[in-house]
């Protein structure tokens, strides 16, 4: 055991000449591990790609987000290259992709938590511009590892944090896409599938739903600010595109019918037989949802009793 610990103090930390943040993708992909979940058949490897794709070409993405042009690998674990072609092609519309993306060969990979581990790091040491790493999906990824793997908040937040350690020292993303739940729970984010550990260590979480006004991106993260976009996806090329930002949205068909009520108006209050009214359901059951709602930070109280309004999107 050493006998002195080695400590920094706070004002050496204020003096520290340190890199600034590096962004793959500007206010959405900072450097570090991010998770981006959406039910099956949502449109996620459809986001991914058209991810890699504007960051391997230094494009903007999302009619939206500016990217940095590097290099990107992307491991596709669900799909062959036919589908990888045909999905490149109708994203591109038969354009020229950049030759900064890449991909693994399925027989190439393995167990993912010990060759898969290696290969990553193997793929940063030999590209040096490699800024985007491109995993999906995360459970195909751990299904190929022992079976024992997974059953534990530790298990999954250690292998995790592994993949994270390899991305903040590189000052790289590694993205991975995953899957949540079809039961609804309180924060979207707590619909992703696994335990705590899962959540626990990205730096970034991203979840694509579909709300009864179109699809939204949930996005929240240590270095990200939290925000909700509306999106729309091109019937063409399948593209998806920011319409608007700042969406309120609740956690359930529910709730957000009661949202829908405002209108997106802030200084409207609706009382609670009003809203039941409307929705035509019983006022006890829009109390209970009232309740949850207020301690989810969906509502607030207005200014007398029994009247409520949405918070302030500032």
């Amino acid at each position: 055991m050493k006998e002195n610990l080695k400590l920094v103090s706070a004002n050496e930390i204020q003096k520290m000449e340190l890199p600034p943040i590096n962004w793959i993708i500007k206010d959405l992909l900072p450097e570090g591990l991010a998770l981006l979940a959406g039910r099956p058949k949502v449109g996620k490897s459809w986001l991914s790609s058209q991810l890699a794709l504007a960051s391997s070409a230094g494009a903007q993405t999302m009619d939206y987000f500016d990217t940095q042009k590097s290099k990107v690998l992307y491991i596709a674990l669900e799909d062959n290259f036919r589908r990888l072609k045909d999905r490149i092609n109708t994203m591109l519309k038969d354009g020229e992709a950049s030759s900064d993306l890449f991909f693994l060969d399925q027989s190439e990979f393995r167990r993912f938590h010990l060759e898969g581990i290696k290969m990553i790091r193997q793929a940063v040491d030999q590209n040096e511009d490699l800024n985007l790493i491109i995993i999906d999906t995360l459970g195909n990824a751990i299904s190929k590892d022992q079976r024992k793997f997974g059953l534990s908040f530790q298990d999954e937040y250690d292998f995790m944090a592994e993949l994270q350690n390899i991305a903040l020292q590189n000052q790289l993303c590694i993205l991975l896409i995953h899957h949540t739940r079809k039961s609804e729970a309180d924060s979207v984010f707590d619909e992703i599938v696994g335990t705590s550990g899962i959540t626990a260590a990205p730096d970034t979480l991203l979840i694509l739903k579909k709300h009864s006004n179109g699809y939204i991106l949930h996005v929240t993260g240590r270095d990200v600010k939290e925000e909700n976009y509306l999106l729309t996806q091109d019937e063409e090329t399948h593209r998806w595109i920011v319409m608007d930002k700042n969406i309120i949205s609740a956690s359930t068909v529910e709730r957000q019918e009661i949202i829908e009520l405002f209108g997106g108006q802030y200084d409207l209050e609706i009382r609670v037989g009003q809203m039941a009214e409307r929705l035509q359901k019983s006022r006890e059951s829009i109390s209970q949802l009232l309740r949850k709602m207020l301690l989810a930070g969906e509502i607030i109280k207005g200014s007398k009793t029994g009247l409520y309004k949405l918070p302030s999107p500032n």
